[in-house]
């Protein structure tokens, strides 16, 4: 796949080939062929597309096969940060690279826009700046890929390690000030020093992507427009790239920046050679967001988890007449004189048939929030449209001003549009007094950076969980400890006098049916209480038989013996912790 050649040499240059005066001594990048793609045999010479010499191979691949990161740097502007999260076509990515994200600092909380997502998992830095923007860049990750956030002691970087089925790879949203060359030395020293650590601290193959606004230019990058002013700019990136085996997947002189007479190769992708070769795509997103950088996308062949959305059943819509009939008379075919397994297993196949027949589903949540609208979607297409038709022209050498204008009119027109609905929606909404507590709920900040969901957890020889199967067993092994290899013989000990066991009433197992909590959360099975109400009058009997022979038997279902507990991680504790400490867990 992508093969860069570097080859360095202090060589004078004539002004024709590198805009320079004649006979200065420079650093000259000898490129050759900089870009070179090697075709997969795989792929039919119809389905390769050639741009400025650059052949790129597209494959089709099942999304749960491919990893999709997408990065754009939205210069702080909130409707710009909407817009792309409210893109449904982004849905089914990986990762969120954001740089200079629309974060703000507010009685001492990093408050973002938006502050969560059904859809993503939000990762901030976990150092912040003072001042008013306390973060300039984020990640937001697909919520069932399961990630990991790394520490660095910079608010320009955010990094995460995805776990995925076959791989780790560790995942960086960059950004470098663009003012002076410190900056960018400090940003990659910074980086070298975490890519360094991600592979002594793994013991298997290392996957590395960074994604972001580095702003340098260089001729390896930017091609061949870049003036002698700038050339050189990016030699801390060109020297990271080489220390640890990095490529550039942007074919070379892609613009990814856009000032107002000018354009330039400013957003990059760099990873390891290794993932490179299982690129299929990196190339400019077709969709505008009003911001003055492109969107990047990136896909590699990488297997990843299959999203697996469960419906959620309707109870409260339900059919009970109809309900209650199928299992009724589901039910009189059944026998009486089974075991207790036996007779929870036919109580549980004929009451989970009738629900799964014949309980309505809720539809999917929708991607975007609910404030967006398909006239938001629109304008969005419309700003796009006219954004392409000034570029292309410019590109082109005929630059239209009227287009420019109307591309300029496009994107205010949009941006404008998002805030007034933002507003409205938050206006109505607030005027429901029903809503009162959801406002609340939105209103407050959290402090953490991965959101509520449990960080790696230290174990007792000083390695870290690697997986949530890890950090399940974990936490079982603290909150269930295992008995004792040996349990000393206690002797004989004064025995109290026997409590004669009454029988079991049906009475008493239909007033614990009614008093308990109807929307409780449910087992395995998945049915509340409120379903058991439900069904109480047809399925009363063959219930009350079952309790009456598991105390009879002193049998217990296999369904009984499991349950599913949920740890709740305290609020505003982020550090690598143990699974037996309690004061961050909530058993």
């Amino acid at each position: 796949m992508l093969q860069t050649v570097k080859t360095w040499a202090i060589k004078p240059s004539g002004a024709a080939s590198l805009r320079c005066a004649e006979g200065v001594p420079v650093r000259v990048i000898t490129t050759g062929s900089a870009m070179q793609w090697s075709l997969d045999a795989s792929c039919a010479a119809d389905r390769t597309s050639r741009s400025a010499g650059t052949a790129v191979c597209e494959t089709s691949t099942p999304m749960h096969k491919t990893l999709s990161i997408l990065q754009l740097n939205v210069r702080k502007r909130d409707p710009v940060q909407q817009s792309l999260m409210n893109d449904e076509d982004l849905k089914d990515y990986g990762v969120l690279a954001v740089s200079e994200p629309y974060a703000r600092m507010i009685d001492g909380k990093v408050v973002t826009s938006p502050m969560m997502h059904s859809n993503w998992t939000k990762i901030v830095p976990t150092h912040m700046n003072d001042g008013l923007w306390p973060i300039r860049s984020m990640l937001w990750v697909r919520h069932d890929v399961e990630a990991v956030q790394i520490p660095i002691p910079s608010a320009d970087l955010t990094a995460a390690v995805l776990r995925l089925p076959e791989r780790s790879v560790l995942v960086v949203s960059v950004y470098v000030e663009g003012k002076g060359t410190e900056a960018l030395k400090s940003t990659t020293g910074l980086l070298h020093d975490l890519i360094q650590g991600f592979r002594q601290g793994s013991g298997a193959r290392t996957d590395v992507v960074l994604a972001g606004d580095f702003n340098s230019h260089d001729l390896l990058l930017g091609g061949d427009d870049i003036s002698v002013q700038r050339q050189g700019e990016a030699g801390p990136i060109i020297d990271l790239m080489n220390d640890h085996g990095l490529r550039s997947l942007l074919p070379r002189d892609t613009k990814t920046w856009q000032g107002k007479d000018q354009e330039s190769t400013i957003d990059l992708v760099l990873t390891t050679s290794e993932l490179a070769d299982e690129v299929t795509t990196c190339a400019i997103h077709p969709t505008d967001h009003g911001s003055d950088h492109r969107a990047i996308q990136t896909t590699f062949d990488i297997t990843m988890v299959e999203r697996s959305a469960t419906p959620r059943f309707l109870f409260k819509n339900a059919p009970w007449n109809l309900i209650r009939s199928r299992v009724k008379d589901n039910l009189r075919l059944l026998p009486w004189a089974v075991d207790v397994q036996t007779q929870t297993d036919q109580l549980m196949r004929v009451v989970l048939g009738a629900i799964h027949e014949l309980t309505p589903r809720a539809r999917p949540s929708p991607y975007a929030k609910r404030w967006w609208t398909q006239d938001l979607t629109q304008l969005r297409r419309t700003h796009t449209f006219w954004r392409n038709q000034a570029r292309m022209q410019r590109r082109a050498g005929q630059a239209r001003p009227d287009l420019e204008q109307r591309a300029k009119e496009a994107a205010k027109e949009f941006h404008d549009a998002i805030r007034h609905q933002r507003r409205a929606h938050w206006d109505d909404f607030l005027s429901d007094d029903a809503n009162i507590w959801k406002a609340t709920k939105y209103l407050k900040v959290g402090k953490s950076t991965t959101g509520d969901k449990v960080p790696p957890l230290r174990k007792g020889g000083g390695s870290t969980t690697e997986d949530k199967a890890d950090q399940a067993d974990d936490l079982l092994r603290a909150f269930f400890p295992p008995l004792p290899a040996t349990i000393e013989d206690e002797g004989m000990r004064p025995q109290r006098i026997a409590v004669p066991m009454p029988e079991l009433t049906l009475g008493e197992i239909e007033e614990k049916v009614m008093t308990a909590k109807p929307w409780k959360a449910p087992g395995g099975d998945e049915l509340p209480t409120a379903v058991w109400r439900q069904l109480w009058p047809v399925s009363r009997d063959r219930i009350f038989a079952l309790f009456d022979a598991s105390l009879r038997d002193g049998v217990v279902p296999r369904q009984w013996k499991n349950t599913k507990i949920v740890p709740l991680k305290k609020p505003h504790n982020d550090k690598l912790i143990s699974a037996n400490c309690n004061r961050t867990y909530r058993r």
